[in-house]
């Protein structure tokens, strides 16, 4: 299938793949380094250092404000949550394209507040700099995709690149994070990252050019006094290929009807009618009569529903583990710091297993995307249970990187059944979706941070993981009746 991507769809790839992969680098990079950052603000009363302090950075003063480490880190969560909705909904209305340039220029920002900023305020300030750029890259490049790829395999493919991406990221940042800002300070760490968003920012604005280089197609009258139907409109956006099929969905006067066909990637003008209203209408068969569908017209409807709540399901574990595994292995294991860090780097393997092998169920089994959705959950259950009943620090990368890599399996195959409901159900408002997955992510990692460690010291890792897995045991069949949709 790749060998069959157009050189525009490797652009595509090549950018939003970095996007993700940026995105992942710096929610990773910063957690070595704040700990450190916040101890010597709090125990010298003095302005967090730029310069190198390599020798002390092991230790953690007694007096150590936790409460400040937490309010930190939860300060990006907060903000996607309240804000991921409304990206959501710019991408809709300015562009998927402007609004991922513009979370690379607010991603260099934040890393200049990091960089740069020697005051705890300051770095709540790029703390919620990053969440508005992570918020604004990740919404867009699922808003974009939906709307670019109708092609399912194509779709998962290309969501799949993104979503390892974003996963080599998280792996690879707290590794350099740490290792930069131990022997180089913190100024370096930043700096350095810049020449990332400056080729990000580059490989956008190329996709945006190689975008606008292709001339809209406007078609200003359809007319037919005897009546024509006309039921769908499909446009291919850089082959300049438009199919006009016709059976029996509206009828159109012998006035016509206004037809704008544009190559801008201005969402939704992806094949669009104007209605008497010059409102933008996707699916021409939408009747005047259907509500607008806003973010609580996409929460009644019960099969986005159930889409939805597949992320809180799968997500749940990698929140717990990241505030929970770190501490087991090292009370149950006496892992050090750097044996925990090869566990995690080792899920590096099992992403990539995921990613081919959630491509290849994608298009193998592309009629029961359902069952294999389904089958992905119980694995991951599976997975949760075995994890705190392996016998050595380093078996535990074994049913890690099984999770881990049905994470990216699910990611794959969730993508086309959640555009194709969007796209039925919801005049393929993507952005909007984009933006309330986003929300519903960021407030499983506010839960997975937070209930993970009180869950884990009353009632043990054992019953923590029986919790999860039984979230998807019991979750996994309403995922059947996503059928239709496949």
């Amino acid at each position: 299938m790749i060998f069959d991507l157009q050189p525009i769809d490797l652009l595509i790839i090549f950018s939003i793949s970095l996007a993700k992969y940026s995105v992942g680098f710096i929610t990773g990079m910063v957690i070595p380094i704040f700990p450190t950052l916040i101890d010597k603000h709090f125990n010298e009363s003095l302005p967090v250092p730029a310069a190198n302090f390599s020798s002390e950075i092991s230790v953690l003063n007694s007096s150590f404000n936790y409460q400040q480490l937490s309010i930190l880190f939860a300060t990006k969560n907060i903000c996607q949550i309240l804000l991921s909705p409304w990206m959501g909904y710019f991408c809709g209305r300015l562009g998927s394209l402007n609004i991922l340039f513009s979370g690379v220029g607010l991603q260099t920002v934040s890393i200049l507040f990091y960089g740069f900023g020697n005051k705890y305020f300051l770095l709540i300030i790029g703390r919620i700099f990053e969440a508005l750029a992570s918020g604004a890259i990740n919404c867009a490049v699922s808003s974009f995709v939906a709307y670019r790829y109708t092609d399912h395999k194509k779709l998962g493919l290309v969501y799949g690149i993104g979503g390892l991406g974003l996963c080599i990221g998280g792996a690879s940042g707290p590794a350099y994070g740490g290792w930069v800002f131990q022997y180089h300070g913190k100024l370096m760490v930043f700096l350095t990252v810049l020449s990332m968003t400056t080729v990000e920012a580059i490989l956008i604005l190329s996709l945006m050019i190689a975008n606008k280089s292709n001339k809209s197609h406007h078609i200003e009258t359809i007319k037919n006094p005897l009546c024509a139907e006309i039921n769908e409109i499909v446009e291919n956006k850089f082959d300049n290929e438009i199919i006009i099929s016709m059976p029996n969905n509206i009828s159109i006067s012998s006035e016509g009807v206004n037809v704008l066909l544009d190559n801008s990637f201005k969402e939704p003008k992806f094949g669009s009618l104007l209605n008497e209203n010059g409102n933008e209408n996707n699916h021409l068969s939408v009747e005047k009569s259907k509500p607008e569908h806003n973010i609580f017209y996409f929460l009644s409807d019960p099969y986005f529903m159930i889409c939805l709540g597949a992320f809180p399901v799968m997500y749940f574990s990698l929140f717990v583990y990241y505030a929970t595994l770190p501490h087991f292995m090292k009370v149950t294991f006496g892992a050090s710091e750097s044996q925990q860090g090869v566990i995690w780097l080792l899920n590096l393997v099992g992403y990539f297993i995921g990613f081919l092998l959630g491509n290849f169920l994608n298009a193998k089994f592309a009629k029961s995307r359902h069952i294999v959705l389904m089958v992905t959950v119980y694995v991951h259950a599976i997975g949760a249970l075995c994890i705190s009943l392996m016998p050595s620090w380093w078996s535990i990368a074994i049913p890690l990187c099984l999770i881990v890599n049905q994470h990216l399996v699910f990611e794959i195959i969730i993508a086309p059944l959640l555009t194709s409901i969007v796209a039925k159900r919801h005049e393929s408002k993507f952005g909007l979706m984009a933006g309330i997955i986003m929300m519903a992510i960021a407030l499983t990692s506010s839960c997975g941070s937070f209930l993970g460690p009180i869950l884990f010291s009353k009632i043990g890792f054992l019953y923590l993981n029986i919790i999860v897995a039984v979230m998807g045991l019991v979750y996994g069949p309403l995922l059947l009746m996503l059928k239709q949709f496949v």
